[in-house]
C-alpha cells in the first residue's frame, strides 16, 4: 500500500495529503508557496492548513509578520491515534450501553468493500465460543495480499477454535488450510456444498454472509433463533464431512 492510499485510509482527503506531503518534502512554506507547489488555489490552501492544524499534522510560525506553515514529525500520526484511542476508551462502556438499548430482536449490519470485510473479520476475533464456517473459495488476492493470513495468525494467538466446511481444495494455498491442532483449526470436506457461493460464518450468536465477487460485501445478522437454526444445520453437515 503506497503513502497516499495509507493516508486516505487514515482519514485525510486528497488535498490535505497533497499539502502535508508538500510541506514534509519542502519544509517551511507560505500559503503562496504551498499553492504554487501543489496547484491548489491559495484560498483553498488556507482552509486546508486550518484543518491540518486542528488535526495536529502541521503548525504555523510567524516570520517578519508573515505566516508560514511547517509539517509535524510523521510520528504525530501514531501519537494522535493513541490519543483518540484513550478518548474513545473513556466512553466505550456508555456507547455499548446505548447500542444495547437500541437493539431489537434482530440486528442486521451491512458492510461494503475491503475495509468493510476487514471489520467483519475483526469481529470474528472477538468470538468467545469459537467459529464455524462454510467456506467456499476465497479469491487468492484476498487470501494473500490483504488480511486473511493475518486473521488466521491472530485467531490462533487468541486460541479461538475454528471449524471449516469446504466442498473442495483447488489451489496450493488452500491445501495449506487443513486440520491443525496447534492452530486450533479443524477442516472437513463435504461434496453437497456445491451451489453455496457465499461464505457463511457462525460466531458469538451471529451469522455473517460474505460475498467476495467484484466489490466485496457482507451482512452480519444477530438473532438467537436464526443462529440456533443454522448452528443445527452446520452440525449435521459437519458430522457427514470427511476430515482434511
Amino acid at each position: 500500500m503506497d503513502i497516499k492510499t495509507t493516508l486516505l485510509e487514515y482519514g485525510l482527503d486528497d488535498k490535505e495529503i497533497s499539502v502535508y506531503l508538500f510541506l514534509l518534502q519542502n519544509g517551511t512554506n507560505s500559503a503562496n508557496g504551498i499553492s504554487s507547489g501543489t496547484g491548489i488555489l491559495r484560498q483553498t490552501v488556507y482552509d486546508i492548513v486550518s484543518k491540518l492544524e486542528n488535526k495536529g499534522f502541521i503548525s504555523e510560525i510567524i516570520k517578519n509578520d508573515k505566516k508560514y506553515f511547517i509539517a509535524q514529525d510523521p510520528e504525530s500520526f501514531i501519537v494522535i491515534l493513541k490519543d483518540k484511542e484513550v478518548i474513545i476508551k473513556n466512553i466505550l462502556t456508555e456507547l455499548k450501553n446505548l447500542r444495547n438499548i437500541s437493539l431489537d430482536k434482530t440486528s442486521t449490519r451491512q458492510f461494503n468493500g475491503i475495509k468493510g470485510i476487514k471489520l467483519i473479520y475483526e469481529d470474528f476475533l472477538k468470538s468467545k465460543t469459537g467459529i464455524k464456517t462454510i467456506q467456499q473459495d476465497i479469491p487468492e488476492k484476498l487470501l494473500k495480499e490483504y488480511f486473511i493470513e493475518n486473521f488466521s495468525i491472530k485467531r490462533a494467538e487468541k486460541k479461538i477454535p475454528i471449524k471449516i466446511l469446504k466442498s473442495s481444495i483447488q489451489t496450493d494455498f488452500q491445501k495449506s488450510i487443513n486440520t491443525d491442532k496447534k492452530k486450533f483449526r479443524e477442516v472437513k470436506l463435504i461434496k453437497n456444498l456445491y451451489g453455496v457461493d457465499s461464505h457463511i460464518v457462525l460466531y458469538n450468536g451471529k451469522i455473517a454472509f460474505l460475498d467476495y465477487r467484484d466489490e466485496p460485501s457482507g451482512v452480519v445478522i444477530e438473532n438467537e433463533v436464526f443462529f440456533k437454526s443454522l448452528d443445527i444445520i452446520f452440525n449435521v453437515l459437519w458430522n457427514t464431512g470427511k476430515k482434511y
